[in-house]
């Protein structure tokens, strides 16, 4: 197990107004009804959490007792979508995962260049790039 929390740092600055957390990601839960109510998110709809080790479950402090999380599986459960994240870390690449050429940033421009298009794949080895692992809504209780 890695890691002390399970968190995703959506922007740019630390902090708990940005971050998605075992403390405050059943907020999300207001993503499916805020439509006056009605689903924002469409039942047959999924989320891909393109982030680094979403999917990986970790030691998580913020829950109390050190309860083992994923957060990807919190995000399923609370908005009741399947959700894919990633096991792996992340980097940005002038190519998609499908033409990398890379194993992971240190095989890229550094600096990268401020062009479009950008995109965030998965470390592993060109040709390979691992796939998201797919997570359900656990059962309601």
């Amino acid at each position: 197990m890695l890691g002390h929390a399970s968190i995703l740092e959506p922007g740019e600055d630390p902090g708990g107004d940005y971050n998605i957390s075992s403390e405050n990601y059943n907020q999300l839960a207001k993503v499916v009804t805020a439509a006056n109510g009605s689903n924002n998110i469409g039942t047959t709809a999924s989320i891909l959490i393109n982030s680094c080790r979403a999917a990986v479950p970790v030691v998580d402090y913020y829950a109390g007792g050190g309860s083992v999380l994923i957060i990807a599986q919190l995000i399923s459960n609370v908005t009741q979508r399947g959700v894919y994240a990633y096991e792996k870390g992340m980097y940005v690449s002038l190519n998609d995962a499908a033409l990398a050429t890379s194993y992971n940033y240190k095989g890229e421009p550094n600096p990268i260049p401020a062009s479009l298009p950008l995109y965030l794949i998965p470390d592993g080895p060109p040709g390979h790039k691992p796939k998201p692992t797919g997570f359900a809504p656990a059962p309601q209780q």
